[in-house]
């Protein structure tokens, strides 16, 4: 009940705040409005008067006709200034939204690149973590990362397992190279990663999290993000052994069918079958990282999916990371290592670590 009525005054300050910043866009808006007609009525009036008496004077040269055509000079400038102050609340929403805009557009990448990188094969990956730190803020205290030596053999399927905050996502974000490490470093294929092209990095690299993306446009599109030369044949084929053809069978419009915001038409089995059947149309897949990405998930389809994973990994022989906190769910995995507190607490394979009656 705190927690509730700490949220509700919180979004009632939130509402008061939105509520009294209309209120003055409203009245500057209405006061400028009337300052304007006003302004236009009383300046309309002693055109009229100054012109007409000039053009009935000795002025010959200000005739009739041209007080009239100077009064309706007079009012288009005059609708359009108070026209103009009917887009004062829009000018001020399109600037708070600039704001955000030119944020992204004007970011500026943290990750260290350099002219000149190594040209190497990615083929039979291995990758090997030495003496890793870590932290998001350099003023903090506690490293989220502390002095981690790991190593993921090349075609084989490593599970990193912990509890919450232990440092598991952290650690793949670091291998994929969405951040830098504070210290240590990172190798794949015995070549720092530092030295290997970021795009070519990424390109071999699968990733699927606890929630895929997805767009709001047609299966076959949404499929071919990672390789728009696939061919239908290639997405039936892999949708077949992702376990997903009697769902497809469902669709009226087939591959022509749209998949809502977010895949909002899609259940959360079917998200995770789906991601996972796009990664495995990339030609060139070398690395698959699972982040939590079962979790939501019940346990029967969590194992049918992971079912689908090892039988393309001994198909494909890709690298595979799974970070997990389902034991059941990474049994079969070739070695595992178990986080705790940013470090490596222990490590094996399941049986190894069941004998060892530690942390796992």
């Amino acid at each position: 009940m705190k927690a509730e009525k700490w949220v509700l005054e919180r979004f009632n300050n939130q509402n008061l705040l939105c509520m009294e910043s209309g209120l003055h866009v409203t009245c500057l808006s209405a006061v400028l409005i009337a300052f304007f007609i006003g302004f236009f009525q009383v300046y309309s009036v002693v055109g009229m008067w100054v012109g007409f008496d000039m053009s009935i004077g000795n002025n010959s040269d200000f005739t009739g006709a041209k007080a009239i055509v100077l009064i309706f000079l007079i009012m288009m400038v005059m609708f359009s200034l108070t026209g103009s102050t009917l887009q004062i609340k829009e000018i001020m929403e399109a600037k708070i939204h600039a704001k955000y805009l030119y944020y992204f557009v004007d970011y500026e990448n943290q990750i260290s690149t350099k002219v000149n990188y190594k040209d190497i094969s990615l083929d039979n990956l291995s990758i090997s973590v030495h003496n890793l730190d870590f932290k998001y803020d350099e003023n903090e205290d506690r490293k989220i990362l502390d002095n981690i030596n790991v190593k993921f053999e090349s075609s084989k399927i490593t599970a990193i397992v912990g509890q919450s905050g232990s440092g598991k996502s952290t650690l793949v974000k670091l291998i994929t190279r969405f951040y830098d490490p504070l210290s240590g470093h990172i190798e794949w294929n015995n070549v720092d990663i530092k030295d290997i092209d970021v795009n070519k990095l990424r390109s071999t690299l699968g990733y699927v999290n606890q929630e895929p993306v997805f767009f709001n446009i047609s299966l076959r599109d949404n499929m071919k993000i990672v390789d728009e030369n696939i061919s239908d044949e290639e997405i039936l084929k892999v949708l077949f052994k992702c376990d997903l053809s009697k769902w497809y069978k469902t669709l009226k419009y087939g591959l022509d069918t749209e998949l809502g915001t977010q895949g909002s038409k899609l259940s959360g089995g079917q998200k995770q079958r789906l991601a996972l059947a796009r990664i495995f149309l990339k030609k060139n897949l070398k690395l698959l990282i699972l982040d939590e990405a079962t979790a939501a998930l019940d346990y029967n389809t969590e194992k049918l999916i992971y079912q689908t994973i090892f039988e393309f990994q001994r198909e494909l022989k890709f690298t595979c990371i799974i970070v997990a906190h389902r034991l059941k769910s990474i049994k079969k995995s070739d070695f595992i290592y178990v986080f705790h507190e940013g470090k490596v607490h222990e490590y094996g394979s399941h049986d190894e670590l069941i004998l060892k009656h530690g942390l796992y």
